[in-house]
């Protein structure tokens, strides 16, 4: 129906490219993102239907110790990237 899915995720599970944030393509179609918990994340069966998968990259002012954001934080960062063909 022309819809594609993106997952926030660090898993490089799957085929769909994994891309950071920062570099994610203008969108051109309707996207569903998907954001997993912070146990467990996004479910194998989700990442099967993904066509990008989108990560936050490690950035210097984050201390080595944090290895994820939670769910509320990480999609905010992702739609913040997010841009679309036309704008």
């Amino acid at each position: 129906s022309g819809w594609k899915v993106m997952c926030a995720t660090t898993s490089t599970w799957g085929t769909a490219p994994l891309v950071a944030a920062d570099d994610l393509p203008r969108l051109s179609a309707p996207t569903i993102l998907v954001i997993g918990n912070e146990e467990t994340g996004v479910s194998d069966e989700i990442l099967k239907l993904s066509d990008t998968n989108v990560h936050i990259p490690a950035r210097a002012d984050i201390p080595s110790h944090i290895d994820s954001l939670n769910a509320g934080v990480a999609a905010g960062v992702v739609m913040a990237a997010i841009r679309f063909e036309g704008e």
